[in-house]
């Protein structure tokens, strides 16, 4: 389930996978992820949840009442969570299992969220290096020429929205 962002959107697609996405509707989405879970995905068995949007406090609730397994996966340092014990904050910290794609994020959980270290994986983000094999120095180099680059200087991508959390400040 994620969030409907506009009206021509889709609310719902089953890709070849077979995952079943739901996109839910603005202000109702609380309700909507409860509606969902007694009816059409009544049959769900585990909860993965990626971040920490505002809706999936009820899709951990719902979980927790239910007696289903619950893993919060945070992949940026924005989305960890402290020892504020808020109910969303509460709910968070009583997930089953936690996924940490960096070793600072699982820092964070065993220190601020105050997680047992034994339910945090790491798994960080990879590449696949079949598709993306390793190209020599001289490669890139003739390879930057040819884009009308100056083959000396580095050169970075950053393909991401330009905020605090998402480390451009640190790359640059």
């Amino acid at each position: 389930m994620t969030k409907k962002k506009y009206w021509f959107t889709k609310v719902r697609e089953t890709y070849d996978s077979g995952i079943d996405l739901i996109r839910l509707h603005g202000s109702i989405r609380w309700f909507e992820v409860f509606l969902r879970l007694l009816t059409t995905h009544r049959k769900t068995d585990a909860f993965y949840i990626i971040g920490r949007p505002k809706f999936a406090v009820w899709a951990i609730l719902f979980a927790k009442l239910t007696g289903k397994p619950v893993t919060l996966a945070l992949t940026g340092k924005a989305e960890i969570f402290g020892n504020n014990k808020s109910f969303r904050e509460k709910l968070f910290a009583s997930c089953d299992n936690y996924i940490a794609t960096t070793h600072e994020i699982k820092e964070s959980f065993i220190k601020d969220a105050h997680i047992d270290q034994k339910k945090i994986s790491v798994i960080p983000h990879g590449i696949d290096t079949k598709m993306y094999p390793f190209i020599s120095y001289e490669d890139r180099c003739i390879a930057k020429q040819q884009a009308g680059l100056d083959s000396v200087i580095p050169n970075l991508l950053f393909c991401a929205r330009v905020a605090p959390n998402k480390g451009i400040l640190i790359a640059l």
